[in-house]
């Protein structure tokens, strides 16, 4: 699908009565909205990861963009995907998509009263994780706090939790590069999905999205 042909995705959006509270609760971060809201079809960026063993072939804004729909059926159908979401030059964007999806597994969990409940953890420094340590059953589950920048120690946290919740999905938040190469680099992990996201149209995405043809 070209990319004009996808209808707009407004992501940032306040989430209702209904379910913002119940995001909040289960430890959502709300003040990423304070960027404003935007549509994901025209902040996509495409990308090439940088790999130490391997190429890959360019990551482009229409598969990112088809990516967005596969979430949400990996959601619907109760799989299991480890989604990473990362954007520049700040996460603030890439926490309002990891919300956006959180607030969809919630509706869909009310819908059809299923799944275990959501949780959002901020991973933080040493060498200890209370949720690595408390194991709780969860439905849903979102990681933020870590970049390029982070330590090894730090990353190796992320990676537990991503093992430690096999069965559910796992939306993986950062900033600093691309999510590809961030997590097969520093994690030695593979992600399901990735997307890249901007501030605004760039000279990079425009040039990256002649590879897709």
């Amino acid at each position: 699908m070209a990319k004009s042909e996808f209808d707009p995705i407004m992501i940032g959006l306040s989430p209702d009565k209904d379910i913002g509270p119940f995001l909040k609760l289960h430890k959502a971060d709300f003040a990423c909205l304070r960027s404003g809201k935007f549509d994901l079809t025209k902040h996509v960026l495409a990308f090439q990861p940088t790999l130490e063993f391997s190429r890959q072939d360019a990551i482009t804004v229409t598969k990112q963009l088809d990516g967005y729909d596969s979430v949400l059926s990996y959601i619907d159908r109760g799989k299991a995907p480890v989604i990473g979401i990362s954007s520049t030059p700040t996460d603030d964007r890439a926490k309002q998509l990891a919300l956006h999806f959180m607030e969809y597994y919630v509706r869909k969990q009310r819908e059809n009263a299923v799944g275990g409940r959501p949780l959002w953890h901020r991973v933080y420094g040493g060498y200890r994780d209370k949720l690595v340590e408390d194991n709780p059953k969860l439905g849903f589950l979102v990681i933020s706090n870590f970049n390029t920048e982070s330590t090894q120690a730090k990353l190796e946290k992320v990676r537990d939790l991503i093992e430690l919740y096999p069965n559910i999905p796992k939306i993986l938040v950062m900033s600093g590069t691309d999510p590809i190469s961030l997590i097969s680099q520093r994690l030695r992990y593979s992600l399901t999905h990735a997307f890249y996201i901007g501030s605004n149209k760039t000279i990079h995405r425009d040039v990256m999205e002649l590879l897709d043809v």
